[in-house]
Protein backbone atom coordinates (compact mmCIF):
# COMPACT_ATOMS: atom_id res chain seq x y z
CA UNK A 1 0.00 0.00 0.00
CA UNK A 2 1.39 3.66 -1.41
CA UNK A 3 1.95 5.24 2.13
CA UNK A 4 2.16 8.68 0.72
CA UNK A 5 0.03 11.42 0.98
CA UNK A 6 -1.33 12.31 -2.34
CA UNK A 7 -1.66 15.79 -3.80
CA UNK A 8 -5.67 15.91 -3.76
CA UNK A 9 -5.34 15.06 -0.33
CA UNK A 10 -4.07 18.32 0.19
CA UNK A 11 -6.64 19.85 -2.18
CA UNK A 12 -9.72 18.48 -0.28
CA UNK A 13 -8.00 19.92 3.05
CA UNK A 14 -7.80 23.41 1.60
CA UNK A 15 -11.15 23.39 0.17
CA UNK A 16 -12.54 22.37 3.66
CA UNK A 17 -10.60 25.32 5.35
CA UNK A 18 -12.33 27.34 2.74
CA UNK A 19 -15.64 26.08 3.32
CA UNK A 20 -14.82 26.87 6.77
CA UNK A 21 -13.32 30.40 6.84
CA UNK A 22 -16.28 31.45 4.65
CA UNK A 23 -18.85 31.48 7.52
CA UNK A 24 -16.35 31.80 10.17
CA UNK A 25 -17.81 35.27 12.05
CA UNK A 26 -21.16 34.71 10.10
CA UNK A 27 -22.74 34.14 13.43
CA UNK A 28 -22.44 35.73 16.78
CA UNK A 29 -20.90 33.69 20.19
CA UNK A 30 -23.81 31.95 22.02
CA UNK A 31 -24.25 31.06 25.43
CA UNK A 32 -21.56 27.82 24.86
CA UNK A 33 -19.29 29.57 23.40
CA UNK A 34 -19.42 32.86 25.70
CA UNK A 35 -18.91 30.00 28.56
CA UNK A 36 -15.47 28.75 27.10
CA UNK A 37 -14.26 32.65 27.01
CA UNK A 38 -15.07 32.81 30.59
CA UNK A 39 -13.42 29.67 31.71
CA UNK A 40 -10.24 29.99 29.73
CA UNK A 41 -9.75 33.30 31.34
CA UNK A 42 -6.66 33.63 34.10
CA UNK A 43 -3.27 31.20 34.03
CA UNK A 44 -3.32 27.39 34.16
CA UNK A 45 -4.30 27.26 37.89
CA UNK A 46 -7.24 29.77 37.73
CA UNK A 47 -8.11 27.79 34.66
CA UNK A 48 -8.06 24.25 35.88
CA UNK A 49 -10.21 25.24 39.07
CA UNK A 50 -12.55 27.11 37.26
CA UNK A 51 -13.20 23.58 35.13
CA UNK A 52 -13.11 21.66 37.63
CA UNK A 53 -16.29 23.71 39.02
CA UNK A 54 -17.49 22.86 35.30
CA UNK A 55 -19.27 19.71 33.58
CA UNK A 56 -16.21 19.79 31.39
CA UNK A 57 -12.92 19.00 31.91
CA UNK A 58 -10.24 21.36 32.00
CA UNK A 59 -8.06 20.15 28.98
CA UNK A 60 -9.88 22.21 26.13
CA UNK A 61 -9.72 25.25 28.04
CA UNK A 62 -5.78 24.95 28.71
CA UNK A 63 -5.66 24.59 25.29
CA UNK A 64 -7.96 27.84 24.43
CA UNK A 65 -5.96 29.72 26.82
CA UNK A 66 -2.69 28.93 25.03
CA UNK A 67 -4.30 29.96 21.71
CA UNK A 68 -6.00 33.28 22.34
CA UNK A 69 -1.98 34.22 24.03
CA UNK A 70 -0.88 33.33 20.33
CA UNK A 71 -3.61 34.77 18.29
CA UNK A 72 -5.93 36.83 20.46
CA UNK A 73 -9.00 36.43 21.95
CA UNK A 74 -11.50 37.72 18.96
CA UNK A 75 -14.52 35.31 18.08
CA UNK A 76 -12.56 34.47 14.76
CA UNK A 77 -9.49 33.36 16.57
CA UNK A 78 -11.02 31.14 19.09
CA UNK A 79 -13.04 29.68 16.40
CA UNK A 80 -10.19 29.07 14.42
CA UNK A 81 -9.02 27.01 17.39
CA UNK A 82 -11.51 24.66 16.94
CA UNK A 83 -11.36 24.88 12.65
CA UNK A 84 -7.63 23.74 12.98
CA UNK A 85 -8.71 20.53 14.83
CA UNK A 86 -11.55 20.15 12.28
CA UNK A 87 -8.65 19.56 9.66
CA UNK A 88 -6.63 17.46 11.45
CA UNK A 89 -9.74 15.49 12.06
CA UNK A 90 -10.35 14.80 8.28
CA UNK A 91 -6.58 14.30 7.55
CA UNK A 92 -6.83 11.52 10.75
CA UNK A 93 -10.22 10.13 9.29
CA UNK A 94 -8.02 9.73 5.93
CA UNK A 95 -5.65 7.78 7.64
CA UNK A 96 -8.35 5.75 9.17
CA UNK A 97 -9.88 4.79 5.79
CA UNK A 98 -6.95 4.16 3.86
CA UNK A 99 -5.63 1.54 6.33
CA UNK A 100 -9.20 0.26 6.95
CA UNK A 101 -9.48 -0.58 3.13
CA UNK A 102 -5.69 -0.57 2.40
CA UNK A 103 -6.78 2.09 -0.23
CA UNK A 104 -6.26 5.40 -0.71
CA UNK A 105 -9.01 5.98 -2.73
CA UNK A 106 -11.50 5.62 0.20
CA UNK A 107 -9.44 7.55 2.73
CA UNK A 108 -10.02 10.49 -0.09
CA UNK A 109 -13.88 9.73 -0.04
CA UNK A 110 -13.86 9.94 3.61
CA UNK A 111 -11.87 13.17 3.41
CA UNK A 112 -14.34 14.80 0.83
CA UNK A 113 -17.57 13.93 2.59
CA UNK A 114 -16.20 15.44 5.68
CA UNK A 115 -14.94 18.24 3.68
CA UNK A 116 -18.66 18.56 3.16
CA UNK A 117 -20.28 17.37 6.15
CA UNK A 118 -22.75 19.83 7.78
CA UNK A 119 -21.73 19.04 11.59
CA UNK A 120 -17.92 18.81 11.30
CA UNK A 121 -18.65 22.08 9.65
CA UNK A 122 -20.95 23.52 12.20
CA UNK A 123 -18.32 22.63 15.00
CA UNK A 124 -15.25 24.06 13.35
CA UNK A 125 -16.91 27.35 13.56
CA UNK A 126 -18.11 26.91 17.37
CA UNK A 127 -15.29 27.88 20.13
CA UNK A 128 -16.22 24.58 21.63
CA UNK A 129 -14.06 21.33 22.32
CA UNK A 130 -15.59 18.67 19.89
CA UNK A 131 -13.76 18.90 17.02
CA UNK A 132 -10.96 18.42 19.42
CA UNK A 133 -12.35 15.15 21.10
CA UNK A 134 -13.71 13.63 17.72
CA UNK A 135 -9.84 14.48 16.42
CA UNK A 136 -8.36 12.75 19.36
CA UNK A 137 -11.20 10.04 19.36
CA UNK A 138 -10.36 9.49 15.17
CA UNK A 139 -6.62 9.25 15.78
CA UNK A 140 -6.77 7.02 18.55
CA UNK A 141 -9.14 4.61 16.29
CA UNK A 142 -6.13 4.67 13.63
CA UNK A 143 -3.96 3.88 16.31
CA UNK A 144 -5.80 0.64 17.66
CA UNK A 145 -6.54 -0.75 14.15
CA UNK A 146 -2.46 -0.34 13.15
CA UNK A 147 -1.54 -1.92 16.60
CA UNK A 148 -3.91 -4.58 16.07
CA UNK A 149 -2.27 -4.74 12.60
CA UNK A 150 1.43 -4.85 13.95
CA UNK A 151 0.39 -8.27 15.80
CA UNK A 152 -1.08 -9.82 13.23
CA UNK A 153 1.03 -9.04 10.51
CA UNK A 154 4.17 -10.17 13.49
CA UNK A 155 6.02 -6.46 13.16
CA UNK A 156 7.69 -6.68 16.60
CA UNK A 157 7.33 -6.49 19.70
CA UNK A 158 8.53 -2.30 20.18
CA UNK A 159 6.13 -1.29 17.08
CA UNK A 160 3.44 -3.14 19.18
CA UNK A 161 4.12 -1.66 21.61
CA UNK A 162 4.65 2.15 19.96
CA UNK A 163 0.81 1.75 18.30
CA UNK A 164 -0.50 0.69 21.88
CA UNK A 165 0.77 3.89 23.62
CA UNK A 166 -0.21 6.55 20.97
CA UNK A 167 -3.69 4.86 21.76
CA UNK A 168 -3.47 5.07 25.15
CA UNK A 169 -2.07 8.53 25.08
CA UNK A 170 -4.91 9.76 22.76
CA UNK A 171 -7.85 7.83 24.45
CA UNK A 172 -6.54 9.39 27.70
CA UNK A 173 -6.13 13.37 26.41
CA UNK A 174 -9.65 12.88 24.67
CA UNK A 175 -11.16 11.86 28.34
CA UNK A 176 -9.48 14.82 29.33
CA UNK A 177 -11.12 17.17 26.76
CA UNK A 178 -14.46 15.80 27.36
CA UNK A 179 -15.71 13.05 29.58
CA UNK A 180 -18.24 11.45 26.89
CA UNK A 181 -15.37 10.51 24.92
CA UNK A 182 -14.82 7.52 27.53
CA UNK A 183 -17.45 6.15 25.71
CA UNK A 184 -15.92 5.83 22.13
CA UNK A 185 -12.62 4.73 23.83
CA UNK A 186 -14.85 2.05 25.64
CA UNK A 187 -16.13 0.78 22.35
CA UNK A 188 -12.56 1.08 20.92
CA UNK A 189 -11.30 -0.81 23.80
CA UNK A 190 -13.69 -3.55 23.81
CA UNK A 191 -13.21 -4.15 20.16
CA UNK A 192 -9.10 -4.41 20.84
CA UNK A 193 -10.19 -6.98 23.65
CA UNK A 194 -12.27 -9.16 21.26
CA UNK A 195 -9.60 -9.43 18.48
CA UNK A 196 -6.64 -10.09 20.82
CA UNK A 197 -8.65 -12.63 22.69
CA UNK A 198 -9.95 -14.51 19.89
CA UNK A 199 -6.31 -15.20 18.72
CA UNK A 200 -5.48 -15.95 22.00
CA UNK A 201 -2.55 -12.81 21.84
CA UNK A 202 -2.36 -12.75 26.21
CA UNK A 203 0.45 -10.51 25.57
CA UNK A 204 -1.50 -7.93 23.92
CA UNK A 205 -4.24 -8.11 26.06
CA UNK A 206 -2.33 -7.34 29.33
CA UNK A 207 -1.34 -3.94 27.58
CA UNK A 208 -4.47 -3.16 26.78
CA UNK A 209 -5.41 -3.56 30.47
CA UNK A 210 -1.97 -2.24 31.44
CA UNK A 211 -3.11 0.80 29.42
CA UNK A 212 -6.50 1.20 30.85
CA UNK A 213 -5.08 0.88 33.98
CA UNK A 214 -2.64 3.83 33.32
CA UNK A 215 -5.71 5.97 31.96
CA UNK A 216 -7.55 5.04 34.99
CA UNK A 217 -4.96 6.00 36.94
CA UNK A 218 -3.99 9.39 35.23
CA UNK A 219 -7.44 10.67 35.82
CA UNK A 220 -7.90 9.56 39.32
CA UNK A 221 -5.87 12.74 40.75
CA UNK A 222 -8.36 15.17 38.88
CA UNK A 223 -11.37 13.18 40.30
CA UNK A 224 -10.26 13.76 43.62
CA UNK A 225 -9.72 17.27 42.78
CA UNK A 226 -13.15 18.02 41.51
CA UNK A 227 -14.38 16.01 44.53
CA UNK A 228 -13.05 19.51 46.52
CA UNK A 229 -16.06 21.58 44.39
CA UNK A 230 -18.95 19.26 44.12
CA UNK A 231 -20.06 15.48 44.92
CA UNK A 232 -20.34 14.50 40.95
CA UNK A 233 -18.37 14.47 38.37
CA UNK A 234 -20.37 15.01 35.70
CA UNK A 235 -22.37 17.99 36.94
CA UNK A 236 -26.01 16.49 37.09
CA UNK A 237 -27.97 19.09 38.53
CA UNK A 238 -26.60 21.32 35.75
CA UNK A 239 -27.73 18.79 33.21
CA UNK A 240 -31.32 18.53 34.51
CA UNK A 241 -33.16 19.76 31.29
CA UNK A 242 -31.41 16.57 29.85
CA UNK A 243 -34.44 13.31 29.49
CA UNK A 244 -33.25 9.82 28.41
CA UNK A 245 -33.01 9.46 24.38
CA UNK A 246 -36.12 7.13 22.99
CA UNK A 247 -34.47 5.08 20.27
CA UNK A 248 -35.80 6.95 17.69
CA UNK A 249 -33.67 9.89 19.01
CA UNK A 250 -30.85 7.60 19.34
CA UNK A 251 -30.71 6.28 15.97
CA UNK A 252 -33.11 7.66 13.47
CA UNK A 253 -33.31 11.22 13.91
CA UNK A 254 -28.95 11.17 15.01
CA UNK A 255 -27.92 9.87 11.28
CA UNK A 256 -30.68 12.53 9.85
CA UNK A 257 -28.44 14.82 11.69
CA UNK A 258 -25.63 13.31 10.41
CA UNK A 259 -26.85 13.94 7.07
CA UNK A 260 -28.24 17.17 7.19
CA UNK A 261 -26.59 19.26 10.37
CA UNK A 262 -27.90 22.15 12.49
CA UNK A 263 -30.29 22.86 9.20
CA UNK A 264 -32.08 20.02 10.55
CA UNK A 265 -36.05 20.80 10.12
CA UNK A 266 -38.84 18.67 11.98
CA UNK A 267 -42.39 18.44 11.38
CA UNK A 268 -44.21 18.86 7.97
CA UNK A 269 -41.63 21.37 6.23
CA UNK A 270 -38.60 17.79 7.73
CA UNK A 271 -41.06 15.18 5.73
CA UNK A 272 -38.59 15.50 2.64
CA UNK A 273 -35.60 15.29 4.83
CA UNK A 274 -36.53 12.40 6.65
CA UNK A 275 -37.47 10.76 3.90
CA UNK A 276 -34.04 11.52 1.97
CA UNK A 277 -31.71 10.74 5.28
CA UNK A 278 -33.98 7.37 5.50
CA UNK A 279 -32.99 6.47 1.69
CA UNK A 280 -29.18 7.21 2.90
CA UNK A 281 -29.25 4.80 5.68
CA UNK A 282 -30.92 2.05 3.82
CA UNK A 283 -28.32 2.59 1.23
CA UNK A 284 -25.56 2.35 4.05
CA UNK A 285 -27.13 -0.68 5.54
CA UNK A 286 -27.57 -2.51 2.65
CA UNK A 287 -24.18 -1.93 0.90
CA UNK A 288 -22.65 -2.94 4.53
CA UNK A 289 -24.67 -6.07 4.75
CA UNK A 290 -23.89 -7.05 1.31
CA UNK A 291 -19.83 -6.30 1.57
CA UNK A 292 -19.86 -8.39 4.91
CA UNK A 293 -22.14 -11.32 3.41
CA UNK A 294 -19.76 -11.43 0.49
CA UNK A 295 -16.91 -10.50 2.45
CA UNK A 296 -15.86 -8.86 -0.84
CA UNK A 297 -12.28 -7.09 -0.85
CA UNK A 298 -12.30 -3.33 -1.87
CA UNK A 299 -10.59 -2.06 -5.02
CA UNK A 300 -6.85 -2.09 -4.27
CA UNK A 301 -7.23 -3.39 -1.41
CA UNK A 302 -4.55 -6.00 0.09
CA UNK A 303 -4.94 -10.21 0.55
CA UNK A 304 -2.41 -10.44 2.56
CA UNK A 305 -3.82 -13.15 4.88
CA UNK A 306 -1.73 -12.61 7.38
CA UNK A 307 -3.64 -9.30 7.88
CA UNK A 308 -7.17 -8.43 9.11
CA UNK A 309 -9.98 -9.40 7.12
CA UNK A 310 -11.59 -6.70 5.12
CA UNK A 311 -15.17 -7.50 6.63
CA UNK A 312 -13.28 -6.89 10.41
CA UNK A 313 -12.14 -3.61 8.97
CA UNK A 314 -15.34 -2.52 8.38
CA UNK A 315 -17.22 -4.34 11.28
CA UNK A 316 -15.28 -1.87 13.72
CA UNK A 317 -16.00 1.46 11.75
CA UNK A 318 -19.10 0.64 12.37
CA UNK A 319 -18.58 -0.62 16.14
CA UNK A 320 -16.51 3.01 16.33
CA UNK A 321 -20.15 4.58 14.95
CA UNK A 322 -22.90 2.48 16.68
CA UNK A 323 -20.45 1.40 20.42
CA UNK A 324 -20.86 4.89 21.73
CA UNK A 325 -24.61 5.28 20.90
CA UNK A 326 -25.27 1.75 22.42
CA UNK A 327 -23.09 3.08 25.38
CA UNK A 328 -24.81 6.03 25.82
CA UNK A 329 -28.36 5.38 25.85
CA UNK A 330 -27.65 2.39 28.21
CA UNK A 331 -26.08 5.35 30.69
CA UNK A 332 -29.03 7.72 29.86
CA UNK A 333 -31.27 5.51 31.67
CA UNK A 334 -29.59 3.71 34.04
CA UNK A 335 -27.49 6.56 35.15
CA UNK A 336 -28.67 9.63 34.20
CA UNK A 337 -29.26 11.15 30.45
CA UNK A 338 -25.94 12.52 29.15
CA UNK A 339 -27.06 11.92 25.25
CA UNK A 340 -27.97 15.40 23.47
CA UNK A 341 -28.42 15.07 20.00
CA UNK A 342 -27.15 18.32 18.51
CA UNK A 343 -23.65 17.73 20.38
CA UNK A 344 -23.13 13.51 20.75
CA UNK A 345 -23.23 13.78 16.80
CA UNK A 346 -19.96 15.12 16.56
CA UNK A 347 -18.40 12.26 18.55
CA UNK A 348 -19.66 9.35 15.83
CA UNK A 349 -19.98 11.60 12.30
CA UNK A 350 -16.15 11.13 11.28
CA UNK A 351 -16.59 7.60 11.77
CA UNK A 352 -19.78 7.55 10.40
CA UNK A 353 -18.26 9.09 7.55
CA UNK A 354 -15.31 6.30 7.06
CA UNK A 355 -17.63 3.71 7.42
CA UNK A 356 -19.72 5.25 4.39
CA UNK A 357 -16.63 5.73 2.32
CA UNK A 358 -15.43 2.17 2.91
CA UNK A 359 -19.27 0.77 2.09
CA UNK A 360 -19.04 2.54 -1.21
CA UNK A 361 -16.06 1.49 -2.74
CA UNK A 362 -16.65 -1.93 -1.73
CA UNK A 363 -19.89 -2.27 -3.61
CA UNK A 364 -19.26 -4.13 -6.93
CA UNK A 365 -19.50 -1.50 -9.91
CA UNK A 366 -17.91 1.85 -10.40
CA UNK A 367 -21.37 3.42 -11.56
CA UNK A 368 -22.97 2.07 -8.43
CA UNK A 369 -20.33 3.29 -6.08
CA UNK A 370 -20.42 6.88 -8.10
CA UNK A 371 -24.49 7.43 -8.06
CA UNK A 372 -24.32 6.42 -4.09
CA UNK A 373 -21.47 8.74 -3.12
CA UNK A 374 -23.02 11.53 -5.27
CA UNK A 375 -26.68 10.83 -3.43
CA UNK A 376 -24.83 10.91 -0.44
CA UNK A 377 -22.53 13.65 -0.73
CA UNK A 378 -25.33 15.77 -2.13
CA UNK A 379 -27.93 15.19 0.78
CA UNK A 380 -24.62 16.66 2.83
CA UNK A 381 -23.96 19.53 0.91
CA UNK A 382 -27.65 20.39 0.51
CA UNK A 383 -27.67 19.68 4.58
CA UNK A 384 -24.79 22.38 4.62
CA UNK A 385 -26.31 24.98 2.17
CA UNK A 386 -29.23 25.01 4.64
CA UNK A 387 -27.39 25.19 7.79
CA UNK A 388 -25.56 27.79 6.53
CA UNK A 389 -28.93 30.07 5.78
CA UNK A 390 -30.26 28.97 9.03
CA UNK A 391 -30.10 30.95 12.35
CA UNK A 392 -28.36 28.50 15.08
CA UNK A 393 -26.56 31.05 17.11
CA UNK A 394 -28.38 33.61 19.44
CA UNK A 395 -25.84 36.48 20.99
CA UNK A 396 -27.26 39.62 22.29
CA UNK A 397 -25.84 41.72 19.96
CA UNK A 398 -29.72 43.57 19.75
CA UNK A 399 -30.06 44.22 23.82
CA UNK A 400 -26.45 45.45 23.88
CA UNK A 401 -27.55 48.16 21.18
CA UNK A 402 -30.77 48.51 23.09
CA UNK A 403 -28.58 48.67 26.86
CA UNK A 404 -26.26 51.55 25.22
CA UNK A 405 -29.22 53.60 23.14
CA UNK A 406 -31.68 53.87 26.63
CA UNK A 407 -28.71 53.52 29.06
CA UNK A 408 -28.65 51.27 32.13
CA UNK A 409 -31.47 50.54 34.20
CA UNK A 410 -31.04 50.19 37.67
CA UNK A 411 -31.97 46.63 37.96
CA UNK A 412 -31.92 43.77 35.43
CA UNK A 413 -33.64 40.57 35.55
CA UNK A 414 -32.39 37.47 33.34
CA UNK A 415 -34.71 34.79 32.48
CA UNK A 416 -32.51 32.08 32.80
CA UNK A 417 -30.46 33.53 35.39
CA UNK A 418 -27.41 32.26 33.27
CA UNK A 419 -28.15 34.00 30.54
CA UNK A 420 -26.40 37.37 32.86
CA UNK A 421 -23.50 35.73 31.82
CA UNK A 422 -23.75 36.27 27.65
CA UNK A 423 -25.35 40.23 28.55
CA UNK A 424 -21.41 40.69 30.76
CA UNK A 425 -19.81 39.53 27.65
CA UNK A 426 -21.76 41.47 24.79
CA UNK A 427 -21.63 44.63 27.25
CA UNK A 428 -18.38 44.18 28.73
CA UNK A 429 -19.69 45.16 32.13
CA UNK A 430 -20.34 43.41 35.33
CA UNK A 431 -23.80 43.06 34.63
CA UNK A 432 -25.56 40.53 36.84
CA UNK A 433 -29.60 39.33 37.49
CA UNK A 434 -31.13 40.59 39.98
CA UNK A 435 -32.88 39.07 43.10
CA UNK A 436 -36.03 39.52 44.57
CA UNK A 437 -34.30 40.56 47.70
CA UNK A 438 -31.94 42.99 46.13
CA UNK A 439 -34.87 44.47 44.17
CA UNK A 440 -36.98 44.87 47.72
CA UNK A 441 -34.15 46.30 49.35
CA UNK A 442 -33.90 48.87 47.15
CA UNK A 443 -38.08 49.43 47.13
CA UNK A 444 -37.91 50.17 50.82
CA UNK A 445 -36.25 53.14 50.94
CA UNK A 446 -39.11 55.03 48.79
CA UNK A 447 -37.63 55.45 45.87
CA UNK A 448 -38.90 54.68 42.32
CA UNK A 449 -36.51 52.35 40.21
CA UNK A 450 -36.56 51.39 37.13
CA UNK A 451 -36.21 47.35 36.20
CA UNK A 452 -35.68 45.55 32.94
CA UNK A 453 -36.81 42.26 32.70
CA UNK A 454 -34.92 40.22 29.84
CA UNK A 455 -36.79 37.26 29.22
CA UNK A 456 -35.67 34.12 26.26
CA UNK A 457 -38.80 32.80 24.38
CA UNK A 458 -37.05 29.95 23.93
CA UNK A 459 -35.24 28.77 26.84
CA UNK A 460 -33.54 25.07 27.04
CA UNK A 461 -34.34 24.80 30.82
CA UNK A 462 -38.17 25.10 32.65
CA UNK A 463 -38.16 28.88 34.55
CA UNK A 464 -36.94 27.29 38.00
CA UNK A 465 -38.82 27.98 41.44
CA UNK A 466 -36.80 31.15 42.16
CA UNK A 467 -37.09 32.74 38.60
CA UNK A 468 -41.42 31.34 37.98
CA UNK A 469 -41.93 33.82 41.12
CA UNK A 470 -39.84 36.41 39.96
CA UNK A 471 -41.75 36.54 36.53
CA UNK A 472 -45.40 36.80 38.37
CA UNK A 473 -43.83 39.28 41.43
CA UNK A 474 -42.65 41.84 38.39
CA UNK A 475 -45.75 42.73 36.95
CA UNK A 476 -47.23 44.07 40.05
CA UNK A 477 -44.84 46.41 41.20
CA UNK A 478 -45.42 49.49 38.74
CA UNK A 479 -46.01 50.73 35.28
CA UNK A 480 -44.99 48.04 33.02
CA UNK A 481 -43.97 48.34 29.08
CA UNK A 482 -42.65 46.14 26.73
CA UNK A 483 -39.64 46.97 24.88
CA UNK A 484 -39.39 44.88 22.29
CA UNK A 485 -38.28 41.21 21.01
CA UNK A 486 -34.22 41.81 20.64
CA UNK A 487 -32.53 38.82 19.46
CA UNK A 488 -34.54 35.93 20.77
CA UNK A 489 -35.30 37.74 24.26
CA UNK A 490 -38.47 39.84 25.29
CA UNK A 491 -37.73 42.60 27.06
CA UNK A 492 -40.09 44.98 29.30
CA UNK A 493 -39.17 47.78 31.27
CA UNK A 494 -40.99 47.99 34.76
CA UNK A 495 -41.14 51.56 36.48
CA UNK A 496 -42.14 51.73 40.19
CA UNK A 497 -44.27 54.10 41.98
CA UNK A 498 -47.97 55.05 41.30
CA UNK A 499 -47.20 57.93 39.29
CA UNK A 500 -44.57 56.74 37.61
CA UNK A 501 -43.76 57.41 33.95
CA UNK A 502 -42.62 55.67 31.49
CA UNK A 503 -39.59 57.45 29.25
CA UNK A 504 -40.21 56.99 25.84
CA UNK A 505 -38.32 54.07 24.08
Amino acid sequence: MDHRVPAALIGLLLLATGIRLAGLTREPFWYDEVCSFELSRGGIAKVVETAAKDSSPFLFYLGVAGWRGLFGDSEAAMRGFSLAFSIAGMAGAFLLARDLSRSARSGLIAAGLIAVNPVDIYFAQEARMYTHVATLLTFGSWFLWRWLRSVLEKRGYAAQTAWALAFVFASTVAIFTHYLAALAVGAQGTFGLVVFVRGRDWRSVRILAAGAALSVATFLPWRLYVSRFRDNLYFVHGLRWMTPPSLWDATGRLFHELIWGAGTRWGAAGTAQIVLSAAAALLVIAGLTWVLGRRALPPGAGTDASTLRPSVALIYSACLVLGPVFLVVVLSHAYHPLFYRPRFAMLVVLPFLVTVALTVTALPRRALQTASLAFIGGLMIAGSFAQFRAHTKTGMLEFAALWHRLGPPAFVVFVPTYTAEMARYYLHLPVKSASKPEIEAALSGGHDVEIWLCKDRHPVTAPSPEERDLLAWLPRLGVVAPLGKYDVYDVVRIVTGASAKIPPS
